[in-house]
């Protein structure tokens, strides 16, 4: 009996991680999205501003600089996301919500 506690108290644990992960998993996806937009824009307005050859070179140092920082923020962005996204898979939330309806069910 105590061994069935032990582990429902582990599964409790494990699903409540999983209710606290799940909407900051869906929110970094959206905001993945929403910050993306606008820096695919800088970095490509940049890139553009960069090569053409009438924009003087004090100018296009500072392109360069608004250029490395928008593809760094861009790098930030995606390697957060995909931290989050890897560790909701990493838990194994179908057999937690399974053994947890489970032992509700039992407690009935």
């Amino acid at each position: 009996m105590t061994a069935t506690k032990e582990l429902t108290q582990v599964e409790f644990k494990e699903y409540e991680t999983y209710l606290a992960l799940k909407p900051y998993i869906g929110h970094c996806l959206i905001l993945n999205h929403e910050l993306n937009n606008p820096l695919t824009g800088i970095i490509g307005y940049s890139e553009f501003l960069i090569d053409d050859e009438s924009v003087p070179d004090n100018l296009r140092s500072s392109l360069k600089q608004i250029l490395k920082s928008a593809e760094r923020m861009k790098k930030l962005i995606d390697y957060l996301c995909v931290e989050k996204i890897e560790l909701e898979t990493k838990l194994d939330l179908s057999t937690v919500i399974d053994d947890f309806q489970k032992v509700a069910k039992d407690l009935d």
